[in-house]
């Protein structure tokens, strides 16, 4: 905590200066003589300020106002005389948090910092929460327009000030370590990325995407591609391959520009299925879009359809999707008004139903062709799912 003492008597003012530094060792204690100095010191890294009521030119009363207009969420401690006591509580009352009667004393000094000191530290905590909050929804809109999804223009605001926008994307040589290098890539690049704009580091898959909010002037996308690789190899001692997406104007072009980089590590576009070829077939009545549905959530769904007997994952289909698994699941979901998981179970219970109604095979032999390995547990899921066991339903439902 940061804390500046105005008094214009300075043995006073350095005998409560030196008091409050003995509370915490953390504590940053600067000195002003009066209320002048005193503004002229002032920044927002100041939490508190400590201000006797009465002092030559300027005083507390009116320093009190003034670092208010400045600076609001600077906490302000009155010290003031027993026969001014009153006076400065009525005066003041809006704009001080603690009223201190001199001579004060170590105990009622003591308390009420400490009560200052809880009340930064919620504050902090408060504002460092917002960050990550508004950080995670420009994370989620910045890969929205990666993937092509509509941007609301409500939205435009979050965005940090820009005068183009760079993509690059890259691949780690020989990463066995799997996700773990990664995560490590992603924040050296963040650090180095940070020197030339605003940067979002995403780990997909088997790549890592860049997106960097550049103000003029800034360095060409060869160069900055060339730092990222020499800080990896310096602090890593591994070799990162570059994809250069290049620079935009418009947000609008960011998803060209990340599948040019992509392009350029070999990694192809994931294949789309067209309406009416017959690649979707099967998805009515399991899956309902809300309204048009994305393409790389029928891609999804394709899969889904298509490979339900195979051992999928969310995070397995993600890195075939070059996605991030999060970002994979919260698109699905919104897209489909169901999860994943919930997904692929329904896709599977369907199968086992048609394939217990008009076949002969065994109950394991279903769970087997719909992905279930173990036949105890796919009776277990189908019973959950149906209310009934597989040889009740197709007892009950068996075409003859």
């Amino acid at each position: 905590m940061r804390i500046l003492i105005v008094d214009d008597e300075s043995g006073v003012r350095q005998m409560m200066a030196d008091t409050v530094r003995r509370f915490d060792d953390s504590y940053e204690v600067e000195e002003a003589e009066e209320g002048e100095e005193a503004l002229r010191m002032l920044d927002d890294s100041f939490d508190l300020v400590i201000t006797d009521i009465r002092m030559p030119g300027m005083d507390g009363v009116e320093l009190a106002s003034r670092i208010r207009e400045r600076f609001p969420d600077i906490i302000i401690f009155m010290l003031t005389g027993y026969a001014e006591f009153e006076y400065a509580r009525a005066a003041i009352r809006a704009n001080v948090s603690e009223y201190l009667l001199k001579p004060v004393s170590v105990q009622a000094l003591r308390e009420a910092i400490a009560k200052a000191a809880d009340t930064v530290r919620g504050r902090k905590e408060a504002e460092r929460i917002s960050r990550l909050r508004e950080m995670a929804l420009l994370e989620k809109r910045v890969q929205d327009l990666l993937y092509e999804l509509p941007l609301p223009y409500y939205d435009e605001w979050m965005f940090p000030e820009y005068d183009a926008v760079g993509v690059l994307s890259f691949v780690i040589e020989d990463a066995e370590e799997g996700g773990t290098i990664r995560f490590a890539v992603k924040n050296v690049l963040g650090d180095v990325l940070s020197g030339f704009g605003v940067p979002l580091v995403f780990v997909e898959g088997s790549h890592l995407t860049c997106v960097l909010f550049l103000k003029d002037g800034h360095a060409s996308p060869e160069e900055i591609a060339s730092r990222c690789a020499d800080a990896v190899r310096a602090t890593l001692r591994r070799t990162i391959r570059a994809g250069i997406g290049g620079v935009a104007k418009q947000l609008s072009e960011v998803s060209g520009l990340y599948w040019r980089s992509l392009k350029q590590l070999g990694i192809d576009r994931p294949a789309v299925p067209v309406a009416g070829d017959g690649t979707e077939q099967g998805t009515d009545g399991l899956l309902e879009p809300r309204g048009e549905m994305h393409h790389l959530i029928r891609q999804t769904i394709h899969i889904l359809e298509t490979e339900y007997d195979q051992d999928i994952t969310l995070s397995g289909l993600a890195e075939r999707l070059y996605l991030n698994p999060n970002y994979l699941s919260t698109l699905f979901k919104n897209e489909t008004g169901t999860t994943f998981t919930q997904a692929l179970l329904r896709i599977r219970m369907e199968k086992a139903k048609e394939l217990l109604r008009t076949t002969k095979l065994k109950i394991y032999e279903v769970g087997s062709r719909v992905g279930y390995a173990d036949s105890a547990h796919f009776s277990r899921v189908f019973k959950n799912h149906e209310n009934m066991s597989p040889y009740e339903y197709r007892e009950k439902y068996a075409q003859t």
